[in-house]
């Protein structure tokens, strides 16, 4: 099981600042989701880690643990299955959303962030106090299968 020479360090790191053990099996699959195009169902983390003697339970529990310690960040997708990636904080990439085609699932990044968050009385109205964060999935149809639809 080989983790990118060029992520380990910060991999590791990350990994020891939220007092997690950086083993192989985590290393490897943070450097899955550092390398990953779009969020990943936990079958699909599972299948990228190959025949390296991970089971699917340690997948599932180190995913998680991952998500509870901030590094990954579960991402709505509006299947039955989550999904997952890098969160904001760990990752190189800019916050972003994500437009999701409803036909082929195909998911694509958006940076364009205009999201204002609610006033001062909607949070107090609401029961409150601030926004530490958010998220937001756009549903649509992609070019290639709105022009199938034609």
């Amino acid at each position: 099981m080989m983790t990118c020479p060029k992520h380990e360090q910060k991999l590791t790191d990350g990994l020891h600042r939220i007092r997690l053990k950086a083993t192989p099996a985590r290393l490897r699959l943070l450097d899955i989701f550092e390398h990953a195009k779009q969020p990943l169902s936990a079958g699909e983390a599972a299948a990228a880690l190959g025949a390296s003697g991970v089971n699917s339970s340690t997948v599932y529990r180190n995913l998680e643990s991952l998500v509870g310690s901030g590094l990954l960040k579960k991402v709505s997708l509006r299947s039955r299955q989550a999904h997952y990636e890098l969160s904001d904080s760990f990752s190189d990439r800019c916050h972003h959303h994500h437009l999701i085609c409803l036909s082929c699932g195909r998911v694509a990044e958006v940076t364009d962030c205009s999201v204002t968050p609610p006033g001062r009385a909607s949070l107090v109205a609401a029961g409150f106090q601030n926004i530490t964060d958010h998220s937001l999935e756009f549903f649509g149809f992609c070019r290639r299968c709105s022009k199938k639809a034609r």
